[in-house]
């Protein structure tokens, strides 16, 4: 009978996919995140992170958690307002199987590149109470922030992957389309969770496993150490890469295993040299009753890839039943995804035919084995509706 269980329950929650690269950059570049939550509830901490100095800034977002139908929300960083709401969103929303502890859930984005200071590395967080409903919220930040220095030699390349899917007791990712990689040089994973409580090895947390299942790479439970006035408010891994070297930040190790709320992992013994192709599994422990929620990685290599140049459009909004004319340029070949609304997927130059609001990103290759990734949201409105005009005649 215990087997039957066993089997069953794999049946049920092992979903099976691709993790979508969000973003994707190569340049002679260093890059730093961290992040903090307060669970489902409102609070206020702070996190650092690390930029060398006399670096510019490059890019930087802003990501949160959006659980159930929370109301448009502030998020305060060092004291300024960014403003989550249906715009920010870029993710489908996806579910917990199998619980009702945390469903409905999407991940927000907010391109806060103009207000990193790069002499700035310590950020102060302040979640607002959030009144709507119970269990909902904007919560769980991450700060992710991409620097240039002149002393910088070697080349990089830097993914943000944004989970889409259902997640379930046991989910299999499936990792493609990476850059060549030098093996030689750390490969770091920094990982972006939420929901793992502060109980016993036996209660709470997440098994991770590459290379389908044949390598433990440790397990994660409980809180980070900025997040320990919080229960459940989970494990982000805290890090800097630059000049081929891997750092760990807040408790976060930069070495080949995960525990507890070590959410950092340098990875080149689970993959092989220059493989563009990979898998993770996660298998979680729920004996109490409870998820945890992966919300995203952040991945970080040397690579011999060039760095190379290109133009996208910006966000923008239309009205429904409109098209709009896509350009990109800078490369040699194009990938757009999904497909739906677009007349072409592998152009530069796809005509959007507007029928609901849709998150692409398009891959850009400069060669056969080198590309950046971009994103590009479309956010349609409904068309406008005007009242009948009574016209009256005067004398």
């Amino acid at each position: 009978m215990k087997l039957f269980l066993i089997f069953f329950s794999f049946i049920i929650f092992t979903p099976t996919f691709s993790q979508s690269i969000y973003y994707q950059e190569t340049c002679k570049c260093g890059v730093t995140g961290a992040g903090l939550s307060t669970s489902l509830g409102a609070g206020s901490g702070s996190f650092e992170i690390y930029i060398e100095p006399g670096s510019t800034i490059k890019k930087a977002f802003l990501f949160a958690n959006k659980f159930g139908d929370s109301n448009d929300t502030s998020i305060l960083l060092n004291n300024i307002p960014f403003y989550f709401n249906a715009s920010t969103q870029i993710s489908n929303e996806f579910n917990l199987i199998g619980t009702a502890d945390a469903n409905n859930i999407s991940v927000h984005k907010i391109d806060v590149t103009s207000f990193i200071n790069p002499s700035v590395t310590n950020y102060s967080v302040s979640i607002p109470l959030q009144m709507n409903c119970s269990g909902c919220s904007y919560n769980c930040i991450y700060l992710y922030v991409i620097y240039e220095n002149a002393s910088f030699i070697s080349n990089i390349t830097s993914y943000i992957l944004i989970n889409n899917n259902n997640e379930g007791y046991y989910t299999d990712y499936n990792f493609s389309n990476f850059n060549a990689i030098t093996n030689t040089d750390p490969i770091g994973f920094a990982i972006y969770s939420d929901r793992m409580n502060n109980y016993s090895i036996s209660n709470d947390g997440s098994y991770l496993y590459f290379n389908n299942g044949s390598i433990n790479a440790g397990l994660l439970k409980g809180s980070d150490s900025v997040n320990s006035n919080w229960s459940g408010a989970g494990v982000k891994g805290h890090f800097y890469y630059q000049n081929n070297t891997l750092f760990g930040l807040d408790d976060d190790t930069p070495d080949e295993l995960v525990g507890g709320s070590d959410g950092l992992l340098k990875i080149n013994n689970y993959i092989n040299n220059n493989s563009l192709n990979w898998s993770l599994e996660w298998e979680q422990n729920v004996n109490n009753g409870k998820y945890n929620l992966y919300s995203g990685f952040f991945i970080t290599h040397s690579t011999p890839c060039d760095t190379f140049s290109v133009s996208v459009p910006n966000d923008t909004i239309v009205c429904k039943g409109s098209q709009l004319q896509l350009n990109v340029s800078g490369g040699q070949n194009y990938e757009w995804y999904p497909s739906t609304g677009l007349s072409c997927t592998n152009c530069p130059n796809p005509i959007f035919t507007a029928d609901s609001t849709m998150n692409y990103t398009v891959r850009i290759w400069n060669n056969d084995s080198c590309s950046v990734v971009r994103p590009i949201k479309i956010i349609v409105n409904p068309l406008p509706t005007f009242n009948n005009l009574t016209i009256t005649p005067t004398n």
